[in-house]
């Protein structure tokens, strides 16, 4: 993880911690017609980035923790404090002026399920849904139709993410993570035919997709403790869908070649390499050292609305 280049103390008596903030000081100069900034929110806090679309460069990437723990946003305790903390980070960056063709909104997802367009209705989805996780109290459940695979991403969110959009960006649509992650692969191998599984890995959640000649095959989340767990994981998927020997393994997260996940799945699959960054795609000097792998989820989220 990259140090902050700016502190973050107008935020900080807010419970606000700056994890990281890299912008162009040029940034304010651009035209915002031609600029997409992309939220990511997670359960206890959000990353934002800054692209611009006729350049294909990214002038801003930020990340913020609003200190809380796990599944606390789901207290009425935790949705008052969410929605204080991004209340004030949105005044200070001034994003609530935006226009709704500028913004890309998307939620970090681990609880998720896929239903055929042919079965999809309200019912169906909370039922699947149902049948995969017990309902958390308050969580509300959105979903994503996926044109490629007429199929519909079927997630839940917080009560507090949900009424932050709906009155602050009401006329933008939120959507998961993972649908983004979907559409990307499935575009990927819609250019290289070819099975492809991604994995994507932070702390303690590893995210599996697997897409073959413009095939979604495989999406699910996983809880993981130790790089072991990781390879246990990928490894069933890929023997239970018969695609071990003829799969290209992408990776993305914050480590490297010579990390343990890394040196480990090299060992188990013939080819693998972490998540490539578009060729059309650059990052300002202000960005410098920034992977496309590392913040593979957040900036991804840009260039599918764009």
């Amino acid at each position: 993880m990259l140090p902050p280049t700016e502190t973050g103390n107008n935020i900080s008596s807010a419970g606000i911690k700056c994890l990281f903030r890299l912008a162009d000081p040029l940034i304010g100069q651009l035209d915002a017609r031609q600029q997409i900034t992309s939220i990511l929110f997670t359960e206890n806090g959000c990353f934002i980035s800054v692209f611009g679309k006729m350049e294909r460069t990214y002038y801003a990437l930020m990340g913020y923790d609003f200190g809380m723990a796990a599944s606390e946003i789901f207290t009425s305790g935790g949705y008052a404090r969410y929605r204080e903390a991004f209340s004030i980070l949105i005044k200070e960056l001034d994003i609530s002026t935006l226009s709704s063709e500028n913004l890309s909104l998307a939620f970090s997802s681990t609880r998720h399920t896929i239903v055929p367009g042919a079965f999809f209705n309200a019912e169906a989805a909370r039922h699947c849904f149902g049948l995969n996780y017990k309902p958390i109290d308050g969580e509300i459940l959105r979903s994503d139709y996926i044109r490629r695979t007429d199929a519909y991403m079927v997630y839940g969110i917080p009560p507090a993410i949900a009424d932050i959009v709906s009155e602050i960006f009401p006329n933008t649509v939120l959507k998961s993570s993972t649908s983004f992650s979907v559409e990307w692969l499935l575009a990927a191998t819609g250019i290289q035919p070819a099975r492809l599984m991604l994995l994507d890995i932070r702390k303690t959640r590893l995210k599996i997709i697997v897409c073959g000649n413009d095939n979604l095959l495989y999406c699910n989340d996983f809880e993981i403790y130790a790089a072991e767990d990781i390879i246990y994981y990928s490894v069933f998927v890929a023997s239970q869908l018969g695609v071990k020997d003829d799969l290209s393994v992408w990776i993305s997260g914050s480590f490297g070649h010579d990390s343990r996940p890394y040196q480990l799945l090299a060992k188990y699959f013939e080819k693998v390499t972490f998540v490539p960054q578009p060729h059309d795609i650059s990052f300002s000097s202000s960005l410098t050292g920034v992977t496309w792998n590392e913040y593979f989820t957040v900036l991804n989220a840009a260039i599918c609305e764009s």
